[in-house]
């Protein structure tokens, strides 16, 4: 019978990317506080929403590049939300703590099959 075995380097790659992508979260922030450095959402008072990068505020006006690569700017006063993206402590557990009790239901599983199955003897 042929076998095939997951090859642990992918293993590794998706649980990488599940932990990159799954991890963030946006936050509240104050026009003053954002980074050139950060991700950051705005909402506009009419309920517009942009997403921009390489964020500042100069004087009462907030610039960035939008996701396809143009300038944008707005004034501050017509901002009704900035929130910036980050990382999440608590989405970060609830992963690691799930993937976790995930593959030791896995692990318990397979051995219970092989057991069934007399692989280890009958004491298993």
């Amino acid at each position: 019978m042929m076998r095939h075995h997951a090859h642990p380097a992918l293993a590794l790659a998706m649980t990488g990317s599940l932990l990159f992508w799954s991890c963030t979260s946006y936050k509240r922030v104050e026009p003053h506080r954002v980074s050139t450095e950060d991700e950051v959402r705005v909402t506009m008072v009419d309920g517009r929403q942009v997403e921009l990068t390489d964020v500042r505020v100069i004087s009462d006006t907030l610039q960035g590049v939008r996701e396809d690569g143009e300038d944008a700017s707005f004034p501050v006063d017509d901002l009704e939300m900035l929130e910036a993206k980050g990382y999440d402590g608590w989405k970060t557990a609830g992963l690691v703590l799930g993937v976790g009790a995930a593959l030791l239901g896995v692990a318990f599983l397979t051995f219970l099959i092989v057991c069934d199955e007399g692989t280890f003897g009958p004491d298993c």
